[in-house]
């Protein structure tokens, strides 16, 4: 691998953040600044110099200007649980010395109210809903130094776990969730995805689970979701993919999966082996491992339908779960596949006019953008790439739960 044509492409990201972010109107982590700041801290920390963690420090302190202006989105993908969540991950990783409790604490009752809100309307979205909010708690529970404050996170936690059992409904043995599967027009049904669906339920049940405290509430709750994502799961001996999309209101499974973080067996593989090892289910680690190295084989635009680079649905995002899969198990298959889709992401680098090279695809209108942010654009290229490179465990990808 070139290392040499990757720090190259680093050294550019690094100047383009610096000199867009000033233009960023959002503050949140997947799109905004708080994910810029987040590449910064690490470029910093691969270079081990300090010149890119002050600037990461700079954006900091614009977003904490933006606050004190009135922003005001709470949501984790754009705003301010987005937002806190970066900060209290930064003070538990030791990238800054500040106090979380102090700075935030004066923003929970607004992210509590927004989570009440999204409770009433059976919002549980990652980026957009509920779990992204409760994440932001569940930070806020680890990292706080008040007694106080942890008994208000602890209690604010219970009540979203309260919120996933009186919403799920039963099919079967499993558990399922109805949301929104799209917006024009409306249509309701069961996703499965780790972006927006009950594989994100699964996910964060997971960590929650991890905890003595939530332990026994939660454990329920996560072995019905396994068991409903578990029962789409395709018998077929050449199949394409292994699991659909989502599940429609009449109980029909739609959608021939991409490879990606977003949607398809990729994270929901992700998910599923999370949670294998909180619950200490070797035979559910053998199936995620099984459905994981399973996606490894597709490797054709037609058979992936990966257009761009991004973190989202692009070579980069496949990279770093398939790096991080590597770290975790050792096995030569997902070493293989995390080498592939490198080299494809470098080779996405072919746009004059592209940031680094690099532009979006929107298959909505079929065009290219540029994009600065960690979900779709060069901040989460950046950032794969010096998960890559490191000789340490990053865990920046944390935020997008997949460890």
């Amino acid at each position: 691998m070139n290392t040499h044509l990757l720090e190259a492409k680093l050294a550019e990201i690094s100047k383009i953040i610096k000199k867009e972010y000033i233009n960023e109107q959002h503050i949140g982590l997947a799109s905004g600044l708080s994910g810029m700041v987040l590449f910064q801290f690490y470029y910093s920390k691969y270079l081990d110099v300090e010149n890119h963690a002050d600037l990461g420090t700079q954006i900091l302190g614009h977003c904490v200007e933006k606050i004190n202006q009135g922003y005001n989105s709470p949501l984790y993908s754009n705003g301010i649980a987005g937002f806190g969540w970066t900060l209290d991950f930064l003070e538990l990783n030791e990238f800054i010395e500040v106090s979380s409790d102090d700075l935030l604490k004066d923003l929970d009752d607004y992210l509590y109210t927004v989570l009440n809100a999204n409770f009433k309307q059976e919002n549980y979205d990652f980026l957009h809903g509920a779990i992204g909010q409760a994440y932001y708690f569940l930070y806020r529970y680890q990292n706080t130094n008040s007694v106080e404050l942890k008994e208000k996170y602890r209690l604010i936690l219970l009540e979203f776990i309260s919120f996933l059992e009186d919403h799920s409904r039963k099919e079967g043995n499993g558990l399922k969730w109805l949301s929104t599967l799209t917006f024009q027009p409306v249509e309701k049904g069961y996703n499965l995805c780790l972006s927006h669906g009950i594989s994100s339920i699964v996910f964060m049940l997971s960590k929650l689970h991890e905890k003595a405290e939530f332990k026994a509430k939660t454990e329920p709750l996560l072995t019905g979701a396994i068991n409903y994502i578990k029962s789409f799961k395709s018998t077929e001996k050449e199949a394409y993919c292994l699991f659909p999309n989502w599940v429609t209101l009449d109980d029909k499974p739609q959608g021939k999966s991409r490879i990606a973080w977003c949607y398809g067996d990729l994270g929901i593989g992700v998910a599923l082996f999370k949670a294998s090892k909180t619950l200490g289910d070797h035979n559910l680690k053998e199936e995620a491992l099984e459905i994981l190295k399973h996606t490894s084989t597709r490797r054709t635009t037609k058979s992936t339908l990966v257009e761009d680079a991004g973190l989202c649905h692009g070579a980069f995002g496949n990279a770093l779960i398939y790096n991080r899969l590597y770290r975790e198990t050792n096995d030569a298959v997902f070493k293989d596949a995390m080498e592939f889709w490198i080299n494809e992401g470098i080779e996405m680098a072919r746009f004059d006019d592209g940031f680094a090279g690099y532009k979006m695809w929107n298959p909505d209108n079929e065009t290219w953008s540029n994009d600065a942010s960690l979900l779709t654009g060069i901040t989460g290229i950046g950032l794969a790439m010096i998960s890559y490179l490191s000789d340490f465990d990053t865990h920046w990808d944390e935020c997008l739960i997949i460890n």
